[in-house]
């Protein structure tokens, strides 16, 4: 297929916007692996959810605590699940059948994008600031003293052996 511009129309930028409008023209539909990829998450989704009802009251529990535990052990599965998608989808073979599930290079932009930053928030901001709020509990005191004391490491006010405070 070959397209030609209008006369006085020359130059780089005419060049990439003919071959976007030959490649949009010759793209392939990814129609299948959109659907696994959906029902993969979908599974990923309710497997969590089911693994969360089992160790918490899900109606009691506030959604402040549900929303980062649940986004904390969806969120590495679904890596595992974009990995080898993006694998799939940077080979450079054009027969669809041999490339396996892909997706096209903007949707895995975002996919990745998305699930980096909600990790890197996750890690550095959401889970230190929970554990800084209920390391003022009562409770939470006594169990991190118990752990530490049961790990070896101890704590400075804690009676009994340790690694860390002889």
């Amino acid at each position: 297929m070959s397209l030609t511009a209008p006369e006085g129309w020359d130059g780089p930028a005419l060049n990439r916007l003919l071959n976007a409008a030959i490649t949009y023209h010759t793209m392939k539909s990814s129609i299948g692996s959109d659907a696994f990829t959906l029902l993969a998450l979908a599974f990923i989704s309710i497997f969590v959810l089911l693994l969360l009802r089992h160790f918490l009251p899900l109606r009691t529990t506030p959604a402040y605590l549900v929303v980062p535990i649940f986004l904390a052990l969806a969120l590495p599965i679904s890596i595992n699940l974009l990995v080898p998608i993006d694998l799939a989808s940077s080979s450079r073979t054009d027969e669809e059948a041999l490339r396996g599930i892909w997706l096209p290079q903007g949707v895995l932009l975002v996919a990745w994008r998305l699930t980096y930053w909600l990790t890197f928030a996750l890690t550095w901001y959401d889970n230190p600031l929970r554990f800084v709020w209920f390391a003022g509990r009562s409770s939470f005191q006594v169990h991190s003293a118990s752990t530490g004391r049961l790990c070896g490491l101890g704590l400075p006010d804690t009676k009994g052996p340790s690694l860390i405070f002889p």
